[in-house]
């Protein structure tokens, strides 16, 4: 069992594996390895507004953001960047 301090968390949603979490504060969401000794993995940053949700893809390779002000993200967990391809 590990403790994780995220100040201004307001949502954490684990990936399907367990493996990652990803943690909501303001307009970034903070990516964490669950099992390395690497606390946080990445920053996502790119959002104007206050980001309000988050969900994995099945296969966790991908994470979806939204925010307050109607942006909707799809960032590649693999190179933790955003698909800007896929951008709403």
């Amino acid at each position: 069992l590990r403790e994780f301090h995220v100040p201004g968390c307001k949502m954490v949603r684990f990936s399907h594996g367990g493996h990652m979490f990803a943690a909501i504060n303001k307009a970034v969401v903070q990516v964490y390895s669950s099992y390395s000794t690497q606390a946080q993995a990445s920053v996502l940053k790119g959002h104007q507004g206050q980001v309000t949700n988050l969900t994995w893809s099945q296969n966790d390779l991908r994470l979806a953001t939204c925010s307050a002000a109607g942006e909707v993200f799809e960032w590649k967990m693999d190179t933790m960047t955003r698909d800007h391809a896929r951008d709403s």
